[in-house]
């Protein structure tokens, strides 16, 4: 065993250490011209031809761009042959590593070839930048390409942007041989095998490119098998409140590295306002979706790995902070609002069901603290404010939000307290908001319709915390020049009855005296 894997060595825990030395020394040999010897085991490239290949793409800044034209029908073919001899995961030995690190290299440059900005982005980058720069440079400039694309919602112009929307056969990338669909269906069942194997490779840096890759299999097998594009079954889900589907058992191991994956994206330092127009919000929701389906994959009663549920849920919730945070740069758009209230609300839903499958007392305990920890009714506060800004008289997934925010107050009314001063911070928070969402509903600058205020008070008041004993009375001056007329119920020592009818009040004796 140990000479059959030699022609394939080092192994991943070897090479994730000390592949960029590897491929320098790969570089310099090259560039003096010396001569290696390697067996071509299985008819397959040689390990060491394909190392100096790939360093020397990698450093095309300084020596220029040189391709094959059949270079994706070789890259397929190796990995297609490898996989025979080698009955493991693609990763799991360096020359498997090498043909994917080449593969997703050629998608980025062919990427930008379709998109005409390869060569103008070879001649923008100086000769004596790090190869890793020139590689990450490569990697982001091609998947905002296909971000952007993405985002026209034409499909058109994401087939056009990966060459197969003028070939006869309907391969991708046909300039540089093709990847046809039969290709695609392979490569997504080798990266599935080595599913394990790709978290920590990327946390390492050592896939720059992959989404990219993974974006342009993603299409192609969408164009392949004639299916909608999957944000419409997506928006369907959101839009219309479909149950979740079925999710089959999955292996508790490969959940737990893409659970902790999920938390690590979410948490510092990684989670900061550049991450936001990155990941989007909906990029974001389909990632927790995913999540709560591996946790919830065991059964209707049974959570896996519970103890990883309020790492899970505080994820997700930073994320609906960091959208809010985004208003720094200007007021969210009403899009924006309605798909974050849309998002909100999922997520409270499925707290509510994650909640319900805890129990253990130290977890539910932890998921307590965790909710005071991220200021659970300071956010849902900011959420639910953006009604004040609502013109129309059903603006976007606000029922949504309501309802899901009943689900939320049962949870909290089951969950163990928090402690006496946590409480009183909480009962500061709801005030806060109520008294802003008081001040508008009986604002005349106020544009939004004053049903949609007043359904949200009553949706917030169900957040009311155990310390504030009820929602506070309110008190109308009969002075129409008062400057404020509606407030808090004062004490009864600071209004002013009218003396004559026993009936008008005021705010104040000056109101009255007016």
């Amino acid at each position: 065993m140990k000479e059959e894997h030699a022609r394939w060595d080092p192994s991943r825990s070897q090479y994730s250490q000390d592949f960029e030395k590897r491929l320098e020394d790969s570089f310099d040999k090259y560039l003096a011209k010396k001569e290696t010897t390697s067996e071509a085991p299985d008819n397959l490239i040689p390990l060491s031809l394909l190392e100096i290949t790939l360093a020397v793409g990698e450093n095309m800044h300084k020596v220029g761009f040189h391709s094959a034209d059949q270079v994706f029908p070789i890259l397929v073919s190796t990995i297609r042959e490898y996989t025979k001899v080698h009955k493991g995961g693609i990763f799991d030995h360096y020359y498997g590593f090498l043909c994917v690190r080449h593969l997703i290299r050629m998608v980025c440059i062919g990427v930008m070839t379709q998109n005409g900005t390869f060569e103008d982005f070879l001649r923008a980058m100086d000769k004596q930048m790090p190869w890793q720069a020139v590689t990450g440079a490569l990697s982001k400039g091609s998947l905002d390409i296909l971000t952007d694309a993405l985002a026209t919602e034409n499909l058109m112009n994401v087939a056009e942007l990966i060459g197969c929307a003028w070939s006869a056969r309907g391969n991708a990338f046909e300039v540089n041989g093709g990847l046809s669909y039969q290709n695609v269906a392979f490569l997504v069942e080798v990266l599935y095998k080595a599913r394990a194997a790709i978290i920590p490779l990327r946390k390492a840096g050592l896939l720059p490119g992959l989404p990219g890759l993974l974006f342009v299999l993603h299409q192609m097998t969408i164009f392949g098998l004639g299916k909608m594009p999957p944000n419409f079954a997506y928006g369907q889900i959101m839009q219309q409140g479909l149950a979740d589907d079925e999710f089959s058992p999955c292996d508790e191991s490969d959940a737990r590295v893409a659970i902790e994956a999920y938390i690590e994206l979410l948490s510092p330092p990684e989670l900061n306002l550049n991450l936001a127009p990155v990941m989007l919000l909906d990029i974001s929701a389909i990632l927790f979706r995913w999540v709560f389906g591996i946790l919830t994959s065991m059964g209707r009663r049974r959570v896996l790995h519970e103890e990883l549920v309020p790492d899970v849920i505080k994820a997700g919730l930073a994320r609906l902070w960091l959208e809010i945070d985004r208003e720094w740069d200007g007021p969210m758009q009403a899009p924006r609002r309605g798909f974050t209230r849309n998002y909100a609300a999922h997520l409270f839903e499925r707290m509510r069901i994650l909640e319900g499958r805890i129990g253990t007392p130290k977890v539910r305990a932890a998921f307590t603290q965790m909710l005071v920890d991220v200021n659970l009714h300071s956010l849902v506060g900011r959420v639910l404010m953006f009604v004040t800004r609502e013109t129309n008289n059903d603006p976007d997934s606000l029922g949504h939000l309501l309802v899901s925010m009943e689900q939320l107050q049962r949870s909290l009314r089951v969950l163990p307290d928090p402690t006496p001063a946590e409480i009183e911070n909480i009962a500061l928070e709801w005030r806060k908001v109520f008294l802003h969402l008081l001040y508008h509903l009986h604002s005349d600058l106020t544009p939004t319709p004053k049903h949609l205020i007043s359904d949200g008070m009553e949706a917030w008041d169900c957040l009311r915390p155990a310390s504030v004993k009820r929602a506070p009375d309110l008190f109308e001056c009969m002075n129409p020049r008062c400057a404020i007329r509606v407030i808090y119920e004062r004490p009864p020592e600071s209004k002013t009855v009218c003396g004559g009818c026993n009936k008008a009040r005021y705010c104040d004796p000056r109101c009255q005296q007016m």
